[in-house]
C-alpha cells in the first residue's frame, strides 16, 4: 500500500515537473522570439530612418549643387 502511495506521489510530482519543463520551453520560446521580432523591428526602423536620412543628404547635396 504504502508503495503504491509512493509510487502515485513520485509519479505525480515527475509529471508536474514535466508540465513546468514543457512551460518554461514555452516561455523561453516566447521570449527570444519576443527579441527576435523587436530586432527585425528595429532592424527594419533602422532601415528606414537610414534611408531617410540618405533622402535628406541627397537633397542637402542638390540644394548646395544648386546653390541654394
Amino acid at each position: 500500500m504504502f508503495d503504491f502511495l509512493i509510487g502515485v506521489i513520485v509519479g505525480a510530482n515527475t509529471r508536474i515537473f514535466l508540465v513546468d519543463a514543457v512551460i518554461e520551453a514555452v516561455v523561453e520560446a516566447l521570449i527570444i522570439e519576443a527579441l527576435v521580432i523587436r530586432a527585425l523591428v528595429i532592424g527594419v526602423f533602422g532601415m528606414l530612418n537610414t534611408v531617410e536620412t540618405v533622402s535628406r543628404m541627397n537633397k542637402v547635396g542638390i540644394d548646395i549643387a544648386l546653390g541654394a
